[in-house]
């Protein structure tokens, strides 16, 4: 009966669950730093919200390469 309702989680249960909530924390801290890059993107350039933006974008592709970002594809194990 382990891992069934009201019994105790499977291992694998428990480590899908883990795993979940790693991905969500990576994916959080990298949307945080994106908000940080449009503000001081828009900070820089007031008024001028067309090169504000441009400047963020240039700043996102030129992130250290393998960074996630909030803006781009998330990718699941198993899809």
């Amino acid at each position: 009966m382990e891992g069934e309702r009201g019994g105790r989680p499977s291992a694998g249960s428990q480590r899908r669950r883990r795993q979940a909530v790693q991905q969500g924390g990576a994916e959080l801290g990298a949307a945080m730093l994106d908000c940080a890059e449009l503000g001081k993107a828009l900070a820089a350039h007031p008024g001028d919200i067309e090169t504000a933006l441009a400047a963020y974008e240039q700043a996102l592709s030129t992130a250290a390469p393998g960074r996630p970002t909030s803006t781009s594809p998330t990718t699941r194990p198993g899809t």
